[in-house]
């Protein structure tokens, strides 16, 4: 039995150019090891445990909608079937497979090469794509990682773009559970890794859930001068806005849905220090926004749930 959950997160970060802006997105997880590995018929248990990645996909936070990466369920580029990972019972080199007997790359169905798989990988695990899916299974609760190619996303300069990551946990049983999924980003300009999700949740009956992160390709974030709070969340009619800043400043508010349109836009000055302003939402249809202030060069994004 599958139980749904929608993950809505925000995160920033910040480059030091927009020259060859691309990133990284790494999936790692955690499971129980399977044992034993195959029943009494000889079937493969290693799925009882397991970690599955269903797509990942970058595109402009706008109505435009530029596509920047589809890749997975509903998506321009399709993992191709095969076994990245297997046989690394004897495996010494923990952050490689190269002591395992099947150590490949992933790769898409159009033969080009679809990232990499890195962490603890010894004893009994397995990686695999089918039907579109990538499967990190029995990790012997140690993170074992797949990670993207670079995906250039240099065209989108300062906007902002919406990441969304599908995933679920597989356990079927009580004996075997996916304990913990990592996300994180790494942005070509500085090789640093970012954690946008920890998820120690124990998938102990199944659980599957959507990731809608929205991140800024910006060279500042305005997050860093500007101390931006919005309360009550969920709001029925009047959305409090709480702001500090060191110096006064024009800034663009607007509200976007969850597709990245426009609801409502003013031009509203911060003045120094400590202030509030009140916003009427009574207006909105339910459902989730996005209340941003932005300059010519800055963004700083919080959520709220209109009731």
């Amino acid at each position: 039995m599958i139980r749904a959950l929608l993950g809505l997160f925000i995160f920033t970060f910040t480059l030091s150019t927009i020259d060859a802006q691309s990133i990284k997105i790494r999936a790692c997880a955690r499971t129980t090891d399977v044992d034993p590995v195959k029943d009494n018929q000889g079937n493969d248990r290693r799925h009882l445990s397991a970690f599955k990645l269903d797509y990942i996909h970058i595109e402009e936070f706008s109505p435009a909608k530029t596509v920047y990466a589809q890749i997975g369920v509903d998506g321009q580029t399709e993992w191709e079937d095969d076994v990245w990972v297997d046989g690394c019972q004897n495996n010494q080199a923990f952050d490689s497979c190269d002591g395992c007997n099947t150590c490949k790359s992933p790769r898409f169905k159009n033969g080009d090469l679809a990232g990499s798989i890195s962490g603890d990988i010894e004893n009994n695990v397995r990686v695999r794509t089918e039907d579109n899916d990538l499967f990190i299974e029995a990790t012997n609760v140690k993170d074992v990682c797949y990670e993207t190619e670079w995906i250039d996303v240099w065209q989108a300069g300062r906007k902002a773009l919406l990441l969304r990551i599908g995933y679920q946990g597989t356990t079927t049983n009580d004996d075997t559970r996916t304990q913990n999924i990592k996300l994180d980003y790494v942005i070509s300009t500085d090789g640093q890794y970012r954690n946008f999700i920890n998820d120690w949740s124990n998938f102990e009956q199944g659980k599957e859930a959507e990731i809608v992160t929205i991140f800024l390709s910006a060279i500042d974030d305005l997050a860093q001068e500007v101390n931006m709070n919005i309360s009550p969340n969920p709001v029925e009619d009047r959305l409090i806005m709480s702001l500090h800043t060191s110096y006064s400043r024009k800034v663009k508010m607007t509200i976007s849905d969850l597709i990245g349109k426009p609801v409502i836009t003013k031009d509203v000055s911060i003045e120094s220090g400590e202030s509030t302003r009140t916003i009427d939402v009574s207006q909105l249809p339910a459902g989730t926004y996005f209340l941003s202030l932005s300059d010519k060069n800055m963004k700083v994004v919080k959520r709220f749930l209109k009731q």
